[in-house]
């Protein structure tokens, strides 16, 4: 047992120390920080997304569906919605990835990986 938890279990408690997972950064120890809501930091004063400009909240079709973003972090940055897992920082080395998960340059879950056509 690898130890990992994904985010579609549950979530740490705020402020817990933990060692977090990304596909495209791969392992980092940080904290989880906690939950902001879906358009927090996104609307300007007229409503509208500032990251995607022709976009007006709430009825965007970018964030239909959003339940809020997931915040994990630690001094050199945050990642918001994008940790697929995460497990307790007990003062253990860095762990492998989570079971499912390739090392090298294009992290992709193993069940997604498919022969090229001949």
């Amino acid at each position: 047992m690898s130890g990992w938890i994904s985010v579609k279990e549950r979530y740490p408690e705020e402020g817990d120390r933990v060692w977090y997972f990304f596909e495209h950064t791969g392992v980092s120890q940080g904290e989880f920080f906690g939950f902001e809501p879906c358009y927090a930091g996104f609307v300007d004063a007229d409503g509208n997304d500032v990251s995607h400009p022709k976009c007006k909240l709430p009825d965007c079709e970018l964030h239909k569906g959003c339940t809020g973003y997931d915040y994990f972090g630690s001094e050199s940055g945050y990642l918001g919605g994008d940790v697929t897992h995460w497990m307790p920082d007990t003062g253990q080395d860095r762990p492998e990835r989570p079971d499912g998960f390739l090392k090298g340059e294009r992290n992709v879950p193993e069940n997604e990986i498919t022969e090229p056509s001949t």
